[in-house]
């Protein structure tokens, strides 16, 4: 059964990494999600958080390539997860990433693929970080100096994805239900102010 799920699954399948992983889970189903590791949802956020430092600044074809194996209903993340059990998870992946979706496509703030992998991370559990060009690390941005490191955070709004990190403390917090009247709008008016102190 084994060898007949796994011929399945590679039949006219192109060789990728992506495959070559959803090969190795399928042979080792005690197998870490990054070989290592990553065994639990907030695990695989973690994972998720490192690389989407490294992935900041990239144009939007590059991110979606990279973004893949976490978006993508036949990506990595979605296969591992179902070997686990993780449906929860699987369904919040759906939605995040679903750019067409009618909740999304509705939101009043821009709404991108990189704006839904940040929110994805925090869905994991995890907390995504920022790197500035002169390798500080932003947690929150919440008491950024933004005096002190003002040429940075400008370059990081021209050339990367800090706006779109930014939003998933205000706005697109996945852990607030936004339930008072125009709360969500109120956030969205934060993170509007926030970013403009930061050009201006």
């Amino acid at each position: 059964m084994a060898c007949e799920s796994l011929r399945i699954m590679i039949k006219d399948q192109k060789p990728t990494r992506s495959l070559a992983y959803k090969v190795l889970y399928n042979l080792d189903r005690e197998a870490a999600y990054d070989l290592r590791e990553a065994e639990t949802p907030y695990q695989v956020g973690e994972v998720m958080a490192r690389q989407l430092i490294g992935w900041q600044t990239l144009d939007d074809a590059s991110f979606a390539e990279k973004i893949f194996d976490y978006s993508d209903p036949n990506g990595r993340f979605f296969y591992f997860a179902q070997l686990h059990g993780w449906f929860e998870e699987i369904s919040q992946a759906r939605d995040c990433f679903d750019l067409s979706s009618e909740v999304n496509r509705e939101r009043l703030g821009a709404y991108d693929l990189h704006t839904a992998a940040y929110r994805f991370c925090r869905i994991l559990g995890a907390m995504p970080s920022y790197q500035l060009e002169d390798g500080t690390i932003l947690k929150t941005p919440n008491n950024i100096d933004k005096l002190a490191y003002r040429p940075q955070l400008l370059a990081a709004i021209k050339r990367g994805s800090f706006c779109q990190w930014m939003a998933v403390f205000y706005h697109e917090d996945p852990h607030k239900e936004f339930l008072e009247t125009y709360s969500y709008e109120h956030k969205l008016e934060e993170w509007l102010n926030e970013s403009e102190e930061t050009v201006y």
